[in-house]
């Protein structure tokens, strides 16, 4: 018997966590032993899938929920399974993507739940009904956020098959018809066919008849009912389809089992009465529905619609019935209130979930309470779309939103209609300055900060609570201006020197980025002039160009290769660019807005690649060309803030190194591929044939990254506060910019093709480099060593020693380790570290441990480290580029 089979044994005797644990050790290391197509792969698989959900069923940890995932995906490839076995690995896999996917809020993970189920449906057709139902239910939630009728049709199939065959328990039955019913009323909202509504109608009346009278599951399904008639009512006219809405909705709300129910089938009480109203001017159903209000109702959907309806019914019967206009105003006042309560509700929602659909979806009903409110109100507005900008800065980094919100938050504290609120909106600004002087260092903004809060405290009363939160804020302000407080350098200073990423002007840029005061990246940037008279200059030369930039939505490096094209233009030099045929379309339609009738062939060379070879190629060519231009231009729509997380004041104790790895990290500020070739550049000598192009709206930003990301490691305050951006590893490539010949930075006239004063400054470059006579490098590695992988040694940067990378393709390893090393694929890290390490990942950032790189010091053959054994394990981080070691069977920073 192996340890993994003692291990289980004694863990089914006694119950020991222990025993179970080391089980699961056990068991990676012999799946790491067998290919996957050896019985004992799948034995020891199975066996430690079963310890995983024993782990997970007891402690939720996120890490085992994930990796049952994964090996359920494993086993799933298999085909050694009978379809019994099979179904139920489908099952579970459905049933653990479902609940990652509502613990996460991932819609991948929903659309990866949908799929296996559909998967579980066509293998065991209508054999478990309650599943199906489940599946269909699954696909509903779906629809709402993909709108895509495949989800809704398969909804309402595996919704129909699962009732087909009646279940024992009523409650089991109505759970399948109400899963239906769901269904056949988001197609009817989506068709507005009577007979779609017909549908719903007939399965909730068959949930209904489930259960006798007064039973409270009934109340449910009577409201259901109610809904789906006043829906009907809504397309047919027909007055007995709201008369039995208004009964059962009425017995719904009279019979619901507790009060939270009661109010919420008040929602359908309230709009069938609002009908009856707005068709037949029935003024008892108006007493009533005045009645259910005042009752009680909540700031939610259903019954938001309903006051809307009443309010609109009201409205269109002001003058026939001599109903008081002060009633409609009432209700429009309820109305905008419920959607002020429901919008803040969900921003909350949104921020905490961190999800910008949400908190749009809270603007738009800002908006919507605005248009219908009193323009009295309207500092209420400005000053909730300034907290709503806030939270959606704080999800989307965009620093537009965080400009936009101090500004609001600004002029309304001089409203006269808000000089009540006027301290809380200062307060709010100066909080929201200094957020903005935290991530991006201007010494003005804590200024700014520093004397709205003082104005705020001027405005307060001394007995008021409110004035602890603006003492202590603005005692800090004033104190770091005065004279900032210590920092703390994490930086492995060696580190940083032996990847090359060091900087001259290191230092002094944290230290300038640490009082707010300019930073020096070590890049000369010129402003390219206007475009309205440029001055044309020969070129003495006719280089090779390799363009290189982001594939982004805008049309920016469309018109920056345009503006390359122009500076050529007269001699016979060429622009090579890696692309894809879609890419080579654009760049035609571009041409010719341009150009006219040319083609862009006439000065470009397309070099096709695909995915796999993309990498390969871009390093081939850089190896090739006199010139590179690189414009860096953001992935979404502007460069995103630094992030940063909650402050502490506790100095000390065992939280400071818990704040530091939970610390956020910088996302990047461009396309990953672009940032990712800002290395092979490096790698291959060729920045100081280099020419960085950007937008002059991102050059500040840009000049930061390159300023501050030449540091390999950290800089925190002494509560472990982080005071420097804590760039990720893909971002921290952006230090080796400093090597770059020139930046030319640029200002885009709206809708123009070309930038004539751009294509000059490129021109004027061109001109210096040909004059400086930079001589590209001799490589002390080769080129074609940079690709792949291979159990060989290789001879690789950043030193020119040999080192075997057999697992990952070199080129995708950011940092490559000094010294003659080994790479360690990452199963069989598996087998060495224990179940925390694993968990854990980084012990830095806390990056999953399959974005790290590990590796072993000295050249090792397989059969070498099958014969000895393996050494300690090093890693380093892909993520945020950090060191660590092994120290027993976990990773302790160093």
């Amino acid at each position: 018997m192996g340890d993994a089979e003692t291990f289980t044994e004694r863990y089914h005797r006694s119950g020991s966590s222990s025993d179970r644990d080391q089980a699961i050790t056990a068991y990676r290391r012999e799946r790491f032993q067998y290919d996957e197509v050896h019985d004992s792969w799948l034995s020891s698989t199975l066996s430690m899938r079963q310890l995983l959900l024993d782990r997970w069923r007891a402690e939720k940890a996120a890490a085992d929920l994930n990796e049952i995932i994964d090996l359920n995906h494993d086993l799933l490839g298999d085909r050694r399974f009978d379809d019994e076995d099979r179904a139920i690995l489908l099952w579970s896999q459905t049933t653990l993507l479902w609940q990652r996917s509502n613990q996460e809020l991932s819609l991948d993970d929903l659309g990866r739940a949908v799929a296996t189920g559909k998967d579980l449906a066509a293998l065991t057709g209508d054999d478990h009904p309650d599943r199906l139902s489940s599946i269909g239910y699954m696909c509903q939630q779906r629809f709402h956020s993909t709108h895509e009728s495949t989800d809704l049709d398969a909804a309402i199939e595996l919704c129909r098959r699962s009732v087909r065959t009646p279940a024992d328990d009523a409650a089991e039955q109505g759970r399948r018809l109400s899963n239906l019913f769901g269904a056949l009323t988001i197609l009817a909202d989506e068709t507005h066919e009577i007979t779609d509504f017909d549908a719903a109608v007939e399965v909730a009346r068959a949930a209904v008849a489930l259960y006798p009278d007064g039973d409270p599951p009934r109340a449910q399904h009577l409201n259901n009912l109610a809904a789906a008639l006043c829906g009907r009512f809504q397309r047919s006219g027909a007055e007995h389809d709201l008369d039995q809405s208004v009964r059962y909705s009425r017995e719904a709300w009279r019979t619901a089992p507790n009060e939270q129910e009661r109010l919420s089938y008040g929602a359908t009480l309230l709009v069938t009465l609002a009908f009856r109203l707005d068709r037949f001017g029935d003024t008892i159903a108006l007493d009533e529905a005045l009645g259910l209000l005042k009752q009680g109702w909540f700031p939610e959907p259903s019954w938001l619609g309903s006051i809307r309806t009443l309010a609109e019914a009201v409205r269109r019967h002001i003058g026939d019935l001599s109903i008081d206009a002060d009633l409609l105003n009432s209700l429009l006042s309820a109305y905008a209130r419920g959607l002020i309560r429901m919008s803040i509700d969900i921003m909350d929602a949104g921020a905490k979930a961190r999800d910008l659909r949400l908190i749009d979806g809270a603007g738009d009903l800002l908006a919507t309470a605005e248009a219908i409110s009193d323009t009295a109100e309207s500092w209420i507005y400005q000053s909730l779309r300034g907290q709503l900008l806030i939270r959606r800065w704080q999800v989307s980094g965009a620093r537009g939103n965080l400009d936009e919100a101090i500004e609001l938050l600004l002029n309304v504290s001089t409203d006269p209609s808000a000089q009540h609120m006027a301290a809380t909106h200062l307060k709010d600004a100066a909080t929201a300055l200094t957020r903005r002087f935290r991530r991006r260092r201007r010494k003005s903004d804590l200024e700014d900060a520093a004397r709205y809060m003082a104005r705020a405290l001027a405005l307060t009363d001394d007995s008021s609570e409110d004035r602890r939160e603006m003492v202590e804020p603005l005692q800090g302000m004033q104190a770091h201006l005065a004279d900032p407080p210590m920092l703390i350098n994490h930086s492995d200073m060696g580190e940083a020197d032996r990847e090359d990423l060091n900087s001259p002007h290191g230092l002094a840029n944290m230290n300038a980025w640490h009082r707010g005061e300019p930073r020096d990246s070590g890049l000369t940037w010129i402003q390219a002039g206007p475009d309205d008279h440029p001055v044309r200059r020969s070129i003495p030369s006719d280089p090779r160009v390799l363009f290189l930039r982001t594939f982004t939505a805008d049309d920016a490096s469309y018109v920056v290769l345009n503006s390359l094209a122009m500076a050529l233009d007269g001699g016979v030099g060429r622009i090579d660019i890696v692309s894809d045929l879609r890419d080579r379309s654009e760049i035609e339609r571009h041409w010719t807005t341009a150009f006219g009738a040319s083609s862009p062939t006439e000065r470009i060379n397309f070099v096709a690649s695909t995915p796999d070879g993309w990498r390969q190629e871009i390093l081939h060519r850089i190896a090739l060309t006199d010139v590179i231009v690189l414009h860096v231009s953001p992935k979404d729509v502007n460069f995103p803030e630094f992030p940063f997380g909650p402050p502490s004041t506790k100095l000390g104790g065992d939280g400071v190194w818990e704040r530091i790895m939970d610390a956020p990290l910088s996302r990047p500020i461009t396309g990953p591929g672009l940032l990712r070739e800002v290395v092979y550049l490096n790698r291959l000598r060729r920045l100081p044939m280099t020419i960085v192009i950007c937008d002059d709206r991102y050059q500040e930003t840009l000049d930061d990254m390159i300023a501050l990301s030449g540091l390999m490691g950290d800089a925190t305050d002494l509560a472990g506060n982080f005071v420097t951006p804590r760039f990720a590893a893909i971002d921290k490539q952006l230090g080796h910019l400093h090597k770059a010949y020139r930046g030319l930075t640029y200002r885009r006239l709206e809708g123009a093709a070309v930038l004539p004063g751009l294509s000059d400054a490129i021109s004027r470059t061109l001109a210096d480099m040909r004059t400086a006579d930079l001589t590209p490098p001799t490589l002390p590695w080769r080129p074609q060593d940079l690709v792949g992988r291979s159990p060989t040694p290789r001879r690789l940067p950043p030193d020119n020693q040999p080192k075997i990378i057999g697992s990952t393709d070199v080129e995708m390893v950011l940092f490559l380790p000094q010294g003659e090393i080994t790479e360690i694929d990452h199963r069989e890290v598996l087998t060495i570290l224990n179940r925390e390490a694993i968990a854990t990942g980084c012990p830095y950032c806390r990056a999953p441990f399959d974005r790290m790189f590990f590796f072993v010091n000295g050249l090792w053959t397989a059969e070498k480290r099958a014969a000895v054994g393996t050494p300690d394990l090093l890693a380093k981080c892909q993520i945020c580029g950090h060191k660590s070691s092994q120290m027993s069977e976990i990773l302790m920073p160093q």
